[in-house]
């Protein structure tokens, strides 16, 4: 395939030299001065065979500038290839750890996800304060670390949350005061660029591990949840967390009646490594049922 950039170029010298010989000539130039590699000769003259055959005008309104040449500095490219991974290498790579076992992947991108009512809050409050204990949860280990949960839908509820969290773990005031856990009370808008800068520069000051965005809806205001471009453009401002090894829990509400679905663009479920939804239990109001529905590195999702 023809590069875009000797692509665009004859097209838009086609509106200035039209015939053959005077496209082949400038593309050869062309080539020799701006690509790195130069490209074959034989491809530079088919290319300008092409652009000399276009109708008068070129194709000047289907092809966008190129932002740059056929290849990046030497220095970016040896950073490329440095990260290229070997097959024997591949399969000395390391399983993924888990934040919580089987549920919820560290250093990655999780959701919770459920109707209003069914405890998602606590649930993730319940996750992040046991791994800042260093306590299991349900019998499954949990990966020590700091946490940081950003309740963005208010912390009118929180304290006795913290409370009944303590009761039923039997972690005391003053081993609570030293647990590596915080809350920030308020929504940071991971829609806009600076408001994902000041949850990552959050992240990194308190040199956390986990962090919990409650919810998906309150930390995106003004992203139009329903539109792929929206939610990843806001998912790539989160990733900047996950690639400084934090692993991020959000949560979101499901579509309508439905318990398997999330609420808006689908994208959000295809880009998460996993997923994990939860549902009331009718017969038992304390009671609830979760179901990891997507694990993107881990064993198959299960009950």
């Amino acid at each position: 395939a023809y590069t875009d950039f000797l692509v665009w170029t004859a097209a838009r010298l086609r509106n200035v030299l039209g015939q053959e010989g005077a496209l082949r000539a400038a593309l050869l130039e062309v080539n020799l001065e701006r690509c790195r590699p130069p490209y074959p000769e034989d491809r530079v003259r088919e290319i300008a065979r092409w652009a000399a055959e276009l109708p008068e005008g070129g194709l000047d309104y289907h092809l966008p500038s190129p932002r740059a040449t056929t290849s990046p500095p030497p220095e970016r490219l040896t950073t490329l290839l440095q990260r290229v991974v070997t097959l024997p290498d591949a399969k000395l790579l390391q399983p993924p750890r888990w934040f919580v076992e089987g549920v919820v992947p560290e250093a990655g991108l999780g959701v919770l996800y459920g109707h209003g009512g069914t405890k998602k809050s606590f649930l993730a409050l319940d996750w992040l304060l046991c791994a800042a204990a260093g306590l299991p949860w349900l019998g499954r280990a949990v990966v020590p670390g700091r946490g940081l949960y950003v309740a963005a839908e208010g912390v009118a509820g929180l304290g006795k949350r913290v409370a009944a969290w303590q009761v039923e773990r039997g972690v005391s005031d003053p081993s609570l005061a030293e647990l590596g856990a915080g809350i920030y009370p308020r929504a940071l808008n991971l829609a806009r660029d600076d408001g994902a800068v000041d949850l990552l520069a959050l992240a990194l000051e308190l040199e956390v591990r986990y962090v919990v965005l409650d919810t998906w809806r309150r930390v995106t205001p003004g992203a139009d949840e329903n539109k792929q471009q929206d939610v990843g453009a806001a998912l790539s401002r989160v990733e900047a967390l996950v690639h400084r090894g934090v692993s991020v829990l959000l949560l979101h509400h499901t579509a309508g009646a439905d318990p398997r679905r999330m609420r808006g663009s689908t994208v959000l479920f295809d880009d998460v490594d996993a997923a994990v939804g939860v549902e009331r239990d009718e017969g038992n109001p304390l009671a609830g049922r979760l179901t990891v529905r997507k694990n993107k590195d881990g064993e198959e999702p299960a009950h």
